[in-house]
């Protein structure tokens, strides 16, 4: 458990006693003020000694029944052996006052049609207090099922995005190796690029969301590179559209799109690779459309990996970030392959 968690744990139980001291001390004063009122003949309790120990004698049967009694066996679902064991401790706790404690302490005589007062005062006073625990128990069992469940998303989260991260950067480093290997004047730049790509993946990422313009900047660099294997043999186009400013989204959240678009192509073109990314924010949600020319003969051919490994990751992420509130269209075709995005953003 979190120490966030063990705090949270003690104030709540702190919180536990003072209510239940609070109900107990309100049931003693309704007892020993209100009830004579009404019914004086009945009720007619004196407030002096006598009266203040018989409460605290009542109210300690009433606590034990419904802190260890109720431990004991209501965590194991003995709900008989808890009303048993109860009602045997609620009749001794009454006869032992009214023919022990009243006769040696306070002198009195003992009358046996007391007793069964005495019992229903401390019965009502146990069973409710025994419901409040109950109560406060399965708020605190709720409360750590969420916590768990939290954390478990957490967890699976950041084994999906940190999946994401070799894949974008391997296949990045590959295209600037073979450009390298060529003495490119554009090598230097695309290295800055490539550097640019690895802070943001190594320190700005750490949080939930990220800035959407510093998530579109770290696409655009990704495309550069990419389009490294694509020169000479198509065409590559990517446009952003709308007001990026202040907008949130999860980070990696679009980037398997987009490397699965230069994956298809790649994998079963040598010439005319057509690839279309278009991004565009409007009021509050995100769009996402990319196109790629696809040859599905050559992939049946040479069955390559192209259903990309990043999808069905990408998927379920937007499945526990977004609850639903997502779009995803995802179509092979004979000749192209099409994927359409739309998720809300904020601020």
């Amino acid at each position: 458990m979190s120490p966030v968690s063990l705090m949270k744990d003690q104030i709540a139980s702190r919180n536990e006693w003072l209510i239940l001291l609070s109900v107990w001390l309100s049931f003693v004063l309704i007892q020993n003020l209100v009830y004579p009122l009404l019914a004086p003949s009945i009720w007619g309790i004196p407030i002096n000694l006598k009266s203040a120990i018989e409460a605290l004698y009542q109210g300690a049967i009433a606590f034990f029944i419904a802190f260890p009694v109720a431990n004991r066996q209501l965590a194991k679902q003995r709900y008989t052996a808890f009303g048993l064991q109860a009602i045997a401790l609620l009749f001794a706790g009454a006869f032992a006052f009214e023919f022990l404690v009243d006769p040696l302490v306070f002198g009195g005589r003992t009358i046996l049609a007391t007793v069964w007062p005495q019992t229903l005062e401390t019965g009502t006073a146990a069973l409710l207090l025994t419901a409040i625990r109950l109560l406060f128990q399965r708020q605190r069992s709720e409360r750590r099922f969420a916590e768990l469940q939290k954390a478990k998303i957490e967890s699976e989260l950041q084994y999906l995005k940190a999946q994401i991260n070799p894949h974008v950067l391997f296949n990045a480093l590959n295209n600037i190796y073979s450009h390298a290997l060529h003495k490119s004047e554009r090598t230097p730049t695309l290295i800055l690029k490539l550097g640019d790509m690895l802070r943001y993946m190594i320190y700005d990422c750490a949080d939930d969301e990220v800035d959407l313009e510093r998530e579109l900047e770290f696409i655009s660099d990704y495309v550069e590179i990419q389009k490294l294997a694509v020169a000479g043999r198509g065409a590559v186009a990517f446009e952003t559209r709308g007001d990026m400013s202040g907008e949130r989204i999860p980070p990696f959240l679009l980037i398997p799109f987009v490397e699965n678009c230069f994956k298809h192509c790649l994998d079963t073109q040598a010439e005319d690779i057509a690839i279309t990314i278009g991004i565009e924010a409007a009021n509050g949600r995100l769009t996402l459309d990319c196109v790629n020319s696809f040859d599905l003969a050559s992939v049946k051919d040479r069955s390559p990996r192209v259903s990309g490994v990043g999808l069905a990751n990408v998927r379920r992420r937007l499945e526990l970030l977004m609850k639903g509130d997502f779009a995803l269209e995802v179509g092979p075709g004979d000749k192209e392959y099409r994927v359409h995005l739309d998720i809300p953003v904020g601020a």
